[in-house]
């Protein structure tokens, strides 16, 4: 599958799915604890970007990497021009 035919896919699938190498690999949901970790770190990193041009996003947002994987992590920050971008 092209990088092209899974973002398309993507924006219509009621699942998310990370794409790596050509493959999909639908995401599961998390726990509890997953959850509240992540918060945390958001949190964190929310308060110490506070001041800067830099923001934080959570799990919604994919990040294109360059000949890498299209990924959702649960706590991204960008600082560039770039942001990351949601699916929909």
């Amino acid at each position: 599958m092209s990088v092209e035919e899974y973002l398309a896919f993507e924006r219509t699938s009621p699942v998310k799915h990370e794409y790596v190498g050509g493959h999909l690999y639908a995401i599961v949901g998390v726990s509890r604890r997953h959850s509240r970790i992540a918060g945390n770190i958001f949190a964190t990193l929310r308060e110490e970007a506070r001041g800067t041009s830099c923001r934080v996003h959570q799990n919604d947002m994919y990040v294109p990497v360059p000949d890498g994987p299209y990924s959702y992590p649960d706590v991204v920050v960008s600082c560039g021009d770039e942001p990351p971008r949601p699916v929909s």
